[in-house]
């Protein structure tokens, strides 16, 4: 319940993905009924990234795990398998807590394309890319376009797609570009409320919250 309560607050912006079979984004956006339906997106497109937010996952016999999405390294996570929550600590107590685990982190950048904010997922060979792309901006996200593009590549047997970040002209409109990042400042502010304001009214997950904060100062 506190998952699904997380998921319908936090997955109110369409999703940008690869698909490495046809070699190009696809989008994948809610239907009238709360269903995501995926399209396509085109090769390449232009954005202007507003905010980056990261998430931990894994995979364990074709089993995804997954913790919800976070911003700075000492928030406070809960991992999930299946749904059922089975970890909760930073993201570095998470890795510590599941070394058997090949635990990763992927980065969530809310992206702006024309007028609709969209969620762009970047992990593997992307997220090397895209660390390429920080260290060698001198400007802050939002004050410049990025150019969004795949490029094909193999690994053994393997063949993917990797997404390609390049630093584009600054944005024409600052201004309204720093009030589209208030305005998402302000609803991941608001979110982070209702959300903790579930987890008091929820005493089942106030004693789990406590026995997982004691075991997590037990192990370190």
């Amino acid at each position: 319940e506190l998952l699904e309560f997380y998921e319908n607050l936090i997955n109110n912006f369409s999703i940008i993905s690869i698909n490495h079979d046809k070699e190009e984004f696809s989008i994948s956006e809610k239907n009238d009924k709360g269903e995501y339906e995926k399209k396509t997106f085109g090769k390449s497109f232009n954005g202007v990234i507003l905010k980056v937010r990261r998430k931990l996952f894994a995979w364990e016999n074709d089993n995804s795990l997954y913790s919800y999405e976070y911003e700075r390294t000492d928030s406070k996570v809960r991992f999930y398998e299946k749904g059922i929550e089975i970890g909760y600590g930073t993201p570095k107590d998470i890795k510590e807590q599941f070394k058997n685990l090949k635990i990763k982190e992927m980065n969530i950048a809310y992206t702006l394309v024309g007028e609709k904010i969209h969620k762009l997922q970047i992990k593997g060979k992307s997220l090397s890319n895209f660390f390429t792309l920080i260290a060698s901006k001198k400007d802050p996200f939002g004050s410049f376009i990025t150019e969004f593009s795949l490029k094909k590549h193999k690994r053994g047997a393997v063949t993917f797609c990797a997404m390609e970040f390049v630093k584009g002209k600054f944005v024409e409109n600052p201004m309204e570009i720093l009030e589209k990042i208030e305005e998402l400042n302000m609803y991941f502010k608001s979110f982070e409320r209702m959300f903790q304001e579930k987890l008091l009214s929820d005493d089942s997950y106030e004693k789990q919250e406590s026995s997982m904060d004691k075991d997590i100062e037990e192990i370190f």
